[in-house]
């Protein structure tokens, strides 16, 4: 799977247009295509694979100091919430977070929010688990975007 570059921003989404145009790309897909949506800002995300992709998830966040990073993530991911990284950090972690629970409908473990936290930072995709690889990458304008999927075997 690779990750495709997205084109430069130019203008802002209102976020029922956000969800509409993923609405319209989920419903041009191949049969049998699996797909993952996010938004964030006025930018959309999708990631769309088929076998022998079999579990797939994507998040995109924009990196705001000002957002309760750690207050939200006491709710949803409490393994992550006593981390000591900073704001562009802990966002990519979040976005892991989003992406792995959109692909296998849990929260990651806390051993494995260590895990992956400890990643390089690359264009590489990589294996955080036997068959399930995570690829991040800054995106212009201050976000982050996180790719999980699950190869069958």
């Amino acid at each position: 799977m690779e990750l495709g570059k997205l084109a430069p921003v130019t203008t802002r989404h209102r976020r029922e247009d956000q969800r509409r145009v993923a609405r319209e790309i989920r419903q041009a897909a191949p049969a049998g295509s699996i797909l993952s949506h996010s938004h964030s800002r006025g930018i959309i995300a999708v990631a769309s694979a088929s076998l022998p992709v079999v579990k797939l998830g994507i998040d995109v966040e924009f990196i705001d100091p000002a957002r309760p990073w750690r207050e939200i993530a006491a709710v949803f991911m409490p393994a992550a919430a006593g981390t000591s990284l900073g704001d562009s950090d802990f966002c990519r972690l979040w976005t892991f977070g989003e992406a792995h629970f959109k692909a296998f409908g849990e929260t990651p473990s806390p051993d494995m929010l260590v895990e992956v936290a400890r990643l390089p930072i690359d264009d590489e995709a990589r294996e955080f688990q036997p068959r399930r690889f995570w690829r991040s990458e800054k995106l212009a304008e201050g976000f982050w975007l996180s790719v999980v999927w699950e190869r069958g075997v």
